[in-house]
């Protein structure tokens, strides 16, 4: 990252940058949905295999909120990389919302 005088915790005599804690959840997300994303086709090929309708019911709704996770934490690591092309007014909105998570 370039040193910016908008990101928090720039030091820009030395052009270093120490990131937030709250940088790195988009990023801890994404890998904790991929573990997870690991584990759900295990629970359709049991379904499959045993021919349960409930199991495949629950690997359906498991693939499906694994889509809507990757999606939302790719949105998020996404809005937290482009952090220094957000216009001013929309930076103030951005750094109060934070405020309230505790990441």
């Amino acid at each position: 990252l370039e040193c910016s005088h908008r990101l928090p915790s720039c030091d820009c005599s030395s052009g270093k940058t120490m990131l937030p804690a709250y940088f790195y959840a988009p990023a801890s997300g994404l890998i904790a949905v991929g573990v997870f994303s690991l584990i759900t086709p295990l629970i359709g090929c049991i379904g499959a295999i045993r021919h349960q309708a409930a199991t495949l019911c629950v690997y359906i709704t498991a693939a499906s909120l694994v889509l809507i996770l990757q999606f939302s934490f790719g949105v998020a690591a996404a809005a937290v990389a482009n952090m220094d092309h957000v216009p001013e007014k929309m930076q103030v909105v951005f750094n109060d919302q934070f405020q309230d998570f505790d990441w």
